[in-house]
């Protein structure tokens, strides 16, 4: 069953504390603080109006996104722009920021967590459509893994929806179909998975990953 938003005025109590810290195709992100809790917040700024289907996907995620995704707060609008509020995760980094600080042992425990949280998704009727190491972050610390920018995913209420990568916006270079055609669910899964295999197998062995390694690499993710 499709999500329906509720989208608030802009809480007066958010301050922002640090402007446009990542900017992408259609967003502006920066930190707010709100001024009753000292709590941080990822604010992104929307470019277009019908991205606030970003939002209903975070909503979709439910309570995994505590320990596999990045968590929503809200939908807000002010002066006629959106913004989707979410967790700061503090101490987190992009995932090729971790690689030659982290063991190659850590390394492939990382990468199973996110694999299975990918696994996990897809078993909610979702697809990420972005993945790439920039939208997966890693505590260096704890080895916390979160799947963040859900701007491209998809929801299938029936299974039989199709989209293309064009449509719905993608990176090149990290994508295994023609971004021009419509594509079912199961073609979107396994683009996920294929896009996941080929950084993680270079974040983990530093070696570039090809199809001959992926049974092997499968192997290795879902081993206990």
């Amino acid at each position: 069953m499709e999500t329906k938003l509720k989208i608030k005025k802009f809480p007066s109590r958010f301050k922002l504390y640090k402007e446009d810290i990542e900017r992408g195709g259609s967003s502006i992100i920066s930190i707010y603080i709100d001024k009753n809790t000292k709590k941080k917040y990822i604010v992104k700024e929307l470019f277009y109006k019908e991205d606030k289907k970003q939002f209903k996907n975070l909503v979709h995620l439910g309570k995994d996104c505590k320990d596999f995704f990045v968590c929503p707060y809200g939908i807000f609008y002010k002066k006629g722009q959106y913004f989707i509020v979410m967790e700061y995760l503090n101490g987190f980094l992009n995932l090729d920021k971790t690689k030659y600080i982290l063991s190659k042992k850590n390394r492939l425990l990382i990468s199973k967590k996110i694999y299975h949280s990918i696994l996990r998704l897809h078993k909610k009727n979702m697809t990420h459509n972005d993945l790439k190491p920039s939208n997966i972050v890693v505590n260096p610390t704890t080895l916390e893994t979160r799947i963040i920018d859900f701007g491209s995913s998809t929801i299938f209420y029936t299974g039989k929806e199709t989209f293309s990568p064009i449509d719905i916006g993608y990176t090149p270079g990290f994508i295994t179909l023609n971004p021009h055609v419509k594509h079912s669910k199961d073609e979107l899964i396994q683009n996920d998975i294929l896009n996941l295999l080929y950084f993680l197998y270079k974040y983990v062995y530093d070696k570039p990953f090809t199809k001959s390694k992926l049974k092997y690499f499968e192997k290795k993710l879902n081993k206990k």
